[in-house]
């Protein structure tokens, strides 16, 4: 099958979404699928881009215009796609709010290519506030045409499912895959001690790893870590992930207001050094007030290592099997959240951390995670073709 992936980038800084879409394509490249990728080759200061193994990397160029540089928008971008899109099976389009994902569906549908729109959480309710009348409109001339044209729209959880059909996407187009991970890598990675400038080795320390975004809740982690009674000698707090829209300030600054700033480290973007993060932190903690699906709880589980985080992420699932600490988002939660596991025995936090591996690597390993979105395809060329 001839799969052509399109994103707006392919970096380091884009998080779970764009390592998703890079994993995914990897592995139907590695089951023998003829798989590109197309995006924008749109690196910022301290940025990297993605190594993908066995897939072709088609790169565009962006505008040097900001304005247009920021939508995603390009001339020519026709050419690329009369180009790259030709005798292709099924295009498989992530992401919303940028004009390559739109020219890209419109190519699709104006030459009968069929496609998959993922909008990977681009419609959560908190995700629409942000800038909420650029996208008001932007989805009314542009997206809504994007989504419904698709032939199908992938969530990646229940809780994505809810939002997209609230956005107005018809139920019997949405299917459900997550993300998935290869265990296989995970169990080869190296464990590359990071440099952190700070002692680590006295009560362990808390991991904190995702984009600083505001719908991370960092903010939330922070107040409740204020409220932990001085009788429990919390860790030091590792904060890791690049920095949104000024993001590292405000909660610096925060952590200074509530006087735990002694207790929290922050290490900017980390890569291979994030497989020892995850070996060897006490706690994973993902205080998100809005997460279509949450990657990173699925890496720190496939490494066995405890998870705290909300009601607002794909993993209530995980909390009702004891495979994990789940509690609402609010600062209230969080503390609650982090007592209890201060509280649990280490007997009882491994047999946790056990079942969270076991949970994982029978849902969300990348063979089974890849032949389900594999099926969709094919139904849709089945379709297409009868």
């Amino acid at each position: 099958m001839k799969i052509v992936h399109i994103v707006e980038a392919l970096s380091i800084k884009g998080g779970g979404g764009d390592l998703s879409v890079a994993e995914l394509a990897e592995q139907q490249a590695k089951i023998g699928h003829n798989v590109s990728i197309v995006y924008f080759k749109d690196l910022r200061k301290g940025d990297q881009e993605l190594n993908v193994r066995g897939v072709r990397k088609i790169g565009i160029p962006p505008s040097q215009i900001p304005i247009m540089r920021n939508l995603g928008f390009l001339y020519g971008l026709t050419e690329y796609f009369e180009r790259e899109l030709n005798s292709v099976d099924i295009v498989h389009i992530h992401g919303l709010w940028r004009w390559l994902l739109v020219a890209a569906a419109s190519f699709c549908y104006k030459n009968n290519i069929p496609y998959i729109s993922q909008p990977h959480g681009s419609l959560s309710r908190i995700q629409l506030k942000f800038k909420w009348i650029q996208k008001k409109i932007w989805w009314s001339l542009f997206d809504r045409k994007l989504v419904l044209r698709a032939s199908k729209v992938q969530a990646e959880s229940g809780l994505d499912f809810v939002e997209l059909t609230a956005a107005g996407i018809p139920r019997n187009k949405i299917y459900t895959a997550p993300c998935g991970i290869d265990f296989g890598a995970i169990a080869e990675a190296k464990n590359i001690m990071p440099n952190w400038g700070v002692s680590l080795k006295d009560n362990g320390f808390i991991l904190f790893l995702a984009r600083l975004d505001v719908n991370k809740g960092l903010d939330l982690l922070i107040k409740a870590l204020a409220q932990i009674p001085e009788e429990i000698q919390l860790p030091k707090i590792v904060i890791c992930g690049p920095d949104y829209h000024g993001t590292a300030d405000k909660m610096k600054m925060l952590a200074r207001e509530y006087q735990i700033d002694n207790k929290l480290v922050w290490t900017g973007i980390i890569t291979k050094e994030k497989w020892w993060a995850y070996r060897n932190a006490a706690l994973y903690i993902l205080p998100s007030k809005s997460e279509n699906f949450g990657i990173t709880v699925l890496e720190a589980m496939a490494n066995r290592c405890p998870v705290l985080t909300t009601t607002a992420t794909a993993w209530q699932e995980a909390g009702e099997l004891n495979c994990a600490i789940v509690v609402p988002p609010t600062v209230a939660g969080i503390k609650k959240g982090l007592l209890d596991f201060f509280r649990i025995r280490e007997d009882e936090r491994l047999s946790m951390t056990t079942r969270a591996y076991e949970y994982v690597i029978s849902r969300f390993d990348h063979a089974i995670v890849t032949q389900r979105i594999l099926k969709e395809y094919e139904e849709i060329l089945a379709f297409s073709h009868s």
